[in-house]
């Protein structure tokens, strides 16, 4: 548990990159709040002056006018996917999956469409292909159907939430480990917001949640919440695509 937060010496070397990149893309606002770290201050600038300069930053994004047009016009004709075979509960799993790949409501070709800008952007975009988890497993296959647990869906990770991971000799990943944080607030009628970060290891079989919630009467330590088996246990390892 206390290796959990670990990152990785590329991950170190490239976050302040992406950072960086994630800001240059975004523009408006958000390079307005981070103007400090592009706007250098000069040698002996009185303070006034500069804080002036910082209120008069204009960002001219080309940057992400050009991604958004090539992400746009590569994908301007969406794929046309096909179901063949006799199976009709497949056909309708397939269906199901395309119109709504997350269950967010996201068809599969806007969410790849998202995958490349974030490619574009960051050099490279993380897609994890996973199950709904339940306490108690399904008797058979129409259970299973009935209850959900059969609907994959994917689950997207930029490089700045995946901070730790090993390859196999063969180039593939080994295991894994996703850092994701929030806000969060359990009743309306709580004064203040709790800070939760949340840790995700996931190995050829298994996988391991962690969080720390940090707030008023939060501890703030690091805590197994969930632990098991994912699913997509086989042979030559877990789905996740890089």
């Amino acid at each position: 548990m206390d290796n959990i937060n670990r990152e990785h010496p590329e991950y170190v070397a490239k976050k302040a990159m992406w950072k960086k990149y994630r800001d240059l893309y975004s523009g408006g606002e958000q390079i307005l709040e981070q103007a400090t770290h592009y706007l250098v201050r000069r040698s002996k600038e009185p303070n006034d002056v500069y804080q002036e300069r910082l209120s008069r930053v204009f960002y001219e994004n080309y940057i992400g006018s050009i991604i958004d047009w090539y992400a746009a016009t590569l994908l301007r004709r969406e794929p046309v996917l096909v179901a063949d075979g006799t199976n009709e509960s497949g056909k309708r799993f397939f269906n199901e999956f395309t119109e709504d790949c997350d269950l967010k409501g996201t068809n599969l070709a806007d969410f790849f469409r998202q995958q490349l800008v974030h490619t574009l952007v960051y050099g490279r975009t993380y897609v994890a292909l996973d199950f709904p988890r339940f306490s108690q497993p399904a008797t058979n296959r129409a259970e299973e159907d009935a209850t959900g647990m059969s609907r994959a869906f994917l689950v997207e990770y930029t490089p700045d939430e995946v901070i730790n991971w090993s390859h196999d000799s063969d180039g593939n990943l080994a295991w894994i480990v996703i850092r994701t944080l929030c806000l969060r607030q359990e009743k309306v009628s709580d004064p203040d917001w709790k800070r939760e970060t949340r840790w995700i290891y996931y190995d050829r079989e298994n996988f391991r949640i962690y969080t720390r919630v940090e707030g008023v009467d939060a501890k703030g330590t690091i805590q197994l919440i969930d632990e098991g088996k994912h699913g997509l246990p086989r042979k030559d390892g877990y789905r996740f695509f890089n």
